[in-house]
């Protein structure tokens, strides 16, 4: 008799249990959320650096504007794109001439930011007397009141303005940071500071500090953090400020100190040396 080998009786495949399936679909949805968090993160951090590059950018040419004009280009007051300029004046308020970046007199595609704010541009002005502006730099009047300025005119309301005491009252200047590392993430001090030939400004992607400060001159619904305030202020943050926003923040008394806003300053000194002043 021939004996048959023996196997055993194959056992039915056994499935995922209710529980380990839950488990799992527990931990694919906490790697989804952080998986998204980090994609906005990135999508964040790429706009951010889109805006520096951009404003970076105008920057230059606006120094080159001055170049060929001997003085800055005046803010766009109507929303056209073209500076304002009468009688050889800026339009912009007296004391602070502030509002939209004329991009299409600087020959740029467009002033908005990646986030579709209006970059606003500041500059500097300091009149020497009621209804005198031959001290604006975006003024087209000389030191003796006629109607064009020459190089040297312009180079010697530069060195004036260098030499000169910060006045925070009539000089638009970025603010000093405080001196403490954990001061880095609060409002700057704008008792002191820079002065500034000019100064762009973009409110970020949100209002971070959740003020609803929008500026005199913006747009509605965009909002300036912490002491940016174009056309009301004429101090604004340094450009070192830490950036933070709400949701990075654990404690909602730091929401005053959130900050996401963009300030590129145009020193006064740089333009100096690109119009070759001290030649």
């Amino acid at each position: 008799m021939i004996t048959q080998p023996c196997h055993p009786t194959p056992r039915p495949a056994q499935g995922f249990s209710f529980i380990e399936l839950s488990v799992a679909l527990v931990v694919m949805g906490i790697l989804i959320s952080i998986g998204f968090t980090l994609m906005d993160d990135v999508l964040k951090s790429s706009k951010r650096k889109q805006a520096i590059d951009q404003m970076e950018e105008i920057k230059e040419a606006i120094e080159g504007f001055a170049v060929a004009n001997n003085r800055l280009p005046c803010p766009d007051d109507n929303s056209d794109g073209a500076e304002d300029l009468t009688s050889n004046t800026c339009d912009a308020d007296s004391t602070n001439d502030s509002n939209a970046l004329p991009y299409t007199t600087l020959g740029l595609p467009t002033n908005q930011d990646p986030w579709g704010n209006v970059i606003q541009y500041a500059v500097y002005n300091r009149s020497s007397g009621t209804g005198n502006r031959t001290n604006d730099f975006g003024s087209d009047q000389n030191s003796t009141g006629g109607t064009t300025r020459s190089r040297n005119d312009f180079c010697t309301k530069l060195t004036t303005a260098l030499t000169g005491a910060l006045a925070t009252g009539t000089d638009i200047h970025i603010g000093r940071l405080p001196d403490t590392a954990s001061g880095l993430d609060s409002d700057t001090d704008c008792s002191s500071g820079s002065k500034m030939a000019f100064i762009l400004s973009s409110p970020g992607g949100e209002d971070a500090d959740s003020d609803t400060n929008s500026g005199i001159f913006t747009t509605t619904g965009v909002k300036f953090d912490g002491n940016n305030n174009p056309g009301g202020q004429l101090c604004f943050e340094n450009p070192k400020r830490i950036v933070s926003t709400l949701s990075e923040k654990q404690s909602a008394t730091q929401i005053t100190n959130n900050y996401d806003d963009i300030v590129i300053g145009g020193s006064i000194a740089s333009l100096i040396s690109r119009l070759n002043c001290q030649n």
